[in-house]
């Protein structure tokens, strides 16, 4: 494809074809990081500074992760993580700009978003454009910070006030009571709460495949597989990645869905949910492209039209979590993995079972 043919189908710029361009270099280098001239690592800061919060650039983003690779010259991680950069800051301005040393649940959002950003403002950091932002420094200190305080895992509100505008109530204050048991709860875990990991060596239909994968990828053929799954499947979830036709589904639960992929979670790790059998097949097929054509960059010849198959058609619309999860159970494609909430709330309740009522005071003023 040519620029103008990308520019046509993305929406983005020519500058900003021009900065992506110069982001692959960076990404694709071992460190050091690669010499960049003066003119193009301003570029480069502008480009950062202007993705801060811009869901148009997302949206841009969005439509050149349809494109193939090898069309555009960009890869996965650039947009994956630009992405990442665009949407996670979409109300940090405004958070940055609001002096309280009150926490308010939209504040607890936004922290929780800027702590998950931290990782990806690495790769920047390295190439030291950071420091050429006071803006950019601002972020990443923020992000830091964020991280530091733990809002990537979730939020320790035992001993704070947290404000709930609540309309019927004119904006009461709740206050929680510091002699109550100190208990970490993060509801989209526990709502999410049922957690498998896929066995991507039981998706492979022969021992040929494995041996191309050994041969081809090295003994640590199988980590990078799931490595490169967990990556994927962390960035498809937007229903458009999926496909259209699966909008209403995806988007019921689009919220829950973005914090849950937003954090750090073991690789080929995927939850129990309505659209877990659609955002699987997706991540199963966008791994064999990619797969296809790192083999094909070495050199290797007749290439299996797939190489990790699921044992369900990809043709369904809809799938009940139920009936996949059984699916794959049969082929042993799968490990149930113990969900952190319902360990919690078993140990919470064991340990209160017998407790009376004066051990809990009461929520009067």
């Amino acid at each position: 494809m040519t620029k103008e043919e990308i520019m046509q189908g993305t929406g983005l710029s020519e500058a900003d074809l021009k900065a992506l361009f110069l982001f692959e270099k960076l990404v694709q280098k071992s460190k050091p990081a690669p010499n960049i001239m003066e003119e193009d690592k301003k570029n480069l800061v502008s480009f950062l500074e202007k993705s801060i919060g811009n869901m148009d650039l997302n949206k841009q983003l969005l439509e050149l992760g349809k494109l193939d690779e090898q069309d555009t010259g960009i890869g996965f991680l650039v947009i994956h993580t630009l992405r990442n950069l665009t949407f996670k800051t979409r109300h940090w301005h405004s958070a940055s700009a609001e002096k309280s040393s009150q926490t308010t649940l939209p504040q607890v959002g936004i922290r929780s978003d800027l702590a998950t950003l931290a990782r990806d403002l690495e790769v920047f950091e390295d190439s030291g454009l950071i420091k050429q932002s006071p803006l950019l420094t601002q972020l990443e200190g923020d992000a830091h910070k964020a991280l530091k305080e733990g809002f990537a895992k979730g939020v320790d509100i035992s001993s704070q006030v947290i404000f709930f505008e609540i309309k019927a109530t004119k904006g009461e204050h709740m206050f929680l009571h510091k002699p109550y048991q100190k208990d970490d709860f993060v509801l989209s875990e526990f709502l999410y709460n049922d957690e498998y990991k896929i066995r991507l060596d039981k998706l492979i239909e022969n021992d040929a495949i494995k041996s191309l994968f050994k041969k081809n990828l090295g003994d640590d053929w199988l980590p990078q597989l799931e490595k490169k799954f967990a990556i994927i499947q962390r960035t498809i979830h937007d229903a458009q990645l999926i496909g259209p036709i699966h909008h209403g589904l995806i988007h019921q639960n689009a919220e829950a869905q973005e914090q849950f992929l937003a954090e750090d979670k073991s690789p080929a790790t995927l939850i129990c949910s309505p659209f877990i059998g659609l955002c699987t097949m997706a991540t199963i097929k966008e791994l064999n492209e990619q797969l296809r054509r790192e083999l094909k960059d070495k050199g290797v010849k007749d290439i299996p039209s797939t190489l990790l198959q699921l044992p369900i058609s990809d043709k369904l619309e809809a799938l009940a979590p139920e009936h996949f999860i059984d699916v794959l159970d049969k082929c042993h494609a799968i490990e149930r993995i113990p969900g952190q909430a319902t360990v919690t709330m078993k140990e919470r309740l064991s340990d209160t079972k017998g407790e009376g009522d004066e051990d809990h005071p009461s929520n009067q003023p």
